[in-house]
């Protein structure tokens, strides 16, 4: 059925709008992804019906299953205000009817498909658009900057939300999304030398307070949690599901992905909170979170170098303070042995770990000797002192490599 691309009626919108609302608390993950999507870029067009509906999505009173379909909404929100998403997805509209075409033959009933292509003709435009909040912006682009800190202020309830780890794994992924599109993307961090570190925190669309009041929840959200293990007994042997994992996994990425600013992260991180709760990363029993932990300290101990270099000695002296208590778990995984009959995959998995933790190690031995001489701080840091030594007589090859990779790098 072919549709002119002319603007709905106000009560098609309506229908149309409180459709998607519904199906943003769908129990079917396909239906509601559908209907996530297609909200968040709908509030981008239409902020005046949009944008309450993701905050009547997101409100504490909802289920589980609502705020967290409100949390998948919002995060396609943040990634429609991004300057060169909005060309992609409202200004375009082949786009727009394409994404029409694929709901039509998806998972949501005929009438809800009516009321998608009815919207996809009123997100079309013919102007590119200016960068957000601009003077210059088109018509067809109606959010301001205002509009998109009020929408993204359900984030750190979202982020702490007992009820569900599935909410709180979809706004770690909103979160990740906002820093990418509104930090990351910024062109006052364009730059991401070393020598910003000192200049401060740079102004952003999102208030600096928003990303304060969302590190804790999200840095709680790497501790992982015994009530979401369950046993699955297969007969002779039991295995572990840990529910958890996702969640920890987009809680990890959100913090590489501040880190990745650097001018934010050595302003804003809560340094000795996170730097303590990595103990817990590079002991994870889940490779693909522990391979996260060791790619998070990394980063970190680019930052926390860059912030000694400036003056500012507080994250080194947070870093030594935790770097003990990762003994343990660096210990375990250099130690690890594979069993006689590994297959391929395993082996090449074990040595994708140890050589994740070998350039955690470097890096950490760089901040505890400032580029210099370790055993300055051996006698401080006596359990770290033995994982280097661990490194150094049985992988001191690959160490060594790690090690100058990483002042390569710095």
């Amino acid at each position: 059925v072919a549709l002119a691309p002319s603007a709905p009626s106000k009560a098609l919108r309506e229908r149309f709008v409180e459709s998607l609302v519904k199906y943003c608390a769908s129990s079917d993950e396909a239906r509601r992804a559908t209907a996530a999507d297609a909200l968040g870029v709908h509030a981008l067009r239409s902020p005046s019906d949009g944008l309450p509906a993701l905050a009547r999505l997101a409100a504490d009173g909802n289920d589980a299953r609502a705020r967290g379909g409100g949390a998948i909404a919002l995060r396609h929100f943040a990634f429609a205000t991004s300057p060169t998403a909005v060309a992609g997805v409202v200004r375009d509209a082949d786009d727009a009817w394409s994404r029409a075409s694929r709901a039509a033959s998806g998972p949501l009933p005929s009438e809800e498909c009516l009321l998608l292509v009815l919207a996809a003709a009123d997100m079309s435009g013919s102007a590119a658009p200016a960068p957000l909040g601009t003077a210059e912006a088109p018509s067809h682009l109606l959010v301001s900057a205002e509009d998109v800190a009020k929408a993204l202020a359900p984030t750190p309830a979202l982020l702490g939300d007992s009820a569900s780890h599935e909410v709180r794994r979809a706004a770690a992924l909103l979160f990740d999304a906002c820093v990418r599109v509104h930090l990351k993307k910024s062109s006052s961090l364009a730059s991401s030398a070393s020598a910003h570190v000192g200049d401060g925190a740079p102004p952003t669309v999102l208030p600096l307070a928003w990303f304060d009041a969302c590190q804790r929840p999200l840095v709680a959200l790497l501790t992982p949690l015994p009530e979401l293990v369950t046993v699955v007994d297969l007969g002779p042997f039991k295995h572990r599901v840990d529910a958890g994992v996702e969640m920890r996994r987009a809680a990890y990425d959100a913090l590489l992905a501040i880190c990745d600013c650097r001018r934010v992260g050595a302003n804003m991180l809560a340094w000795e909170e996170l730097l303590t709760v990595l103990a817990q990363g590079v002991a994870e029993e889940a490779p693909e979170v522990k391979l996260s932990a060791h790619a998070l300290i990394v980063k970190l101990c680019g930052l926390v170098r860059a912030c000694w270099c400036h003056g500012n000695d507080a994250p080194r002296e947070a870093a030594l303070k935790a770097m003990e208590s990762y003994a343990p778990g660096l210990t375990k995984t250099l130690t690890a042995r594979l069993r006689s009959e590994a297959v391929k995959q395993e082996v090449d998995r074990h040595e994708e770990m140890i050589g994740s933790c070998l350039k955690a190690i470097a890096a950490l031995s760089r901040v505890a000797s400032n580029g210099g001489d370790f055993s300055a701080e051996a006698g401080r840091l006596p359990a770290f002192a033995k994982v280097l030594s661990i490194c150094e007589t049985t992988h001191a090859v690959r160490y060594a490599l790690e090690q100058q990779q990483d002042h390569a790098h710095q």
